[in-house]
């Protein structure tokens, strides 16, 4: 009986360091996988994948100066409708469902699309606002 017992106990062992192996190898192959899509994403930042966090937060910035301006010129348009009606044109024009998926290569000329949208509403020059990190969650 003490036999079988010490037999039982043994594979139970072997069980759970076969269980310890598996989850360590689980958790490399987690961090290897981390690794290897944050390197893609650099690289795609690279070759033209989606705009950085920091043109996110500029094209932010220019759009919500162009709808401050859209709403102060339409006195029956309140500012989040002016601002609605700005990111609408700017995903039509760029045919994207939210404007953190624009492609890095079409940046500028987005920039460019919103100054002139701006010139041509107020007159005036829209400037690039500093490119800092701007943190914007999930907008």
């Amino acid at each position: 009986m003490i036999c079988r017992q010490e037999s039982l106990e043994a594979r139970q062992g072997a069980i759970e360091e076969s269980q310890d192996q598996a989850r360590q190898v689980w958790r490399d192959i987690r961090a290897e996988i981390r690794a290897i899509a944050a390197r893609v994403a650099v690289m795609e930042q690279r070759v033209g994948g989606v705009i950085s966090r920091e043109q996110r937060g500029s094209i932010y910035q220019l759009v919500q100066a162009w709808g401050t301006a859209k709403a102060a010129r339409g006195p029956r348009l309140s500012k989040a409708a002016a601002y609605a009606a700005c990111w609408t044109v700017l995903k039509a024009k760029y045919h994207i469902a939210r404007y953190e998926d624009l492609s890095a290569a079409k940046y500028a000329d987005c920039v460019r699309f919103i100054q002139q949208s701006y010139h041509a509403l107020t007159g005036e020059q829209l400037e690039l606002p500093e490119q800092g990190t701007l943190d914007l969650g999930d907008v």
